[in-house]
């Protein structure tokens, strides 16, 4: 069982992920479900891609899987109907 506590804006702006050398986690680089703001789980898989991708010395940690892009059309959708 998780639970988090917080206030966390409900948007689905796209934050970039990453500018040169810097990675963002967190909430700086849209790791919080926009329709939820559930975040933390998203937040420990990023961790993990990140020192993943600096191991095999791939440090492009932009690129977004399908099921990213498709939570995303759905959090959008959620939200323009909250609108």
């Amino acid at each position: 069982e998780h639970v988090e506590k917080g206030i966390i804006p409900m948007t689905n702006f796209r934050y970039p992920e990453q500018e040169k050398n810097i990675v963002h986690i967190g909430i700086a680089a849209n790791r919080a479900k926009a329709s939820s703001g559930y975040s933390f789980q998203f937040i420990q898989k990023r961790t993990s891609q990140i020192i993943s991708g600096i191991k095999k010395d791939n440090l492009d940690f932009s690129i977004r899987s399908f099921n990213d892009k498709k939570a995303s059309l759905y959090d959008a959708t959620l939200l323009r109907v909250l609108k």
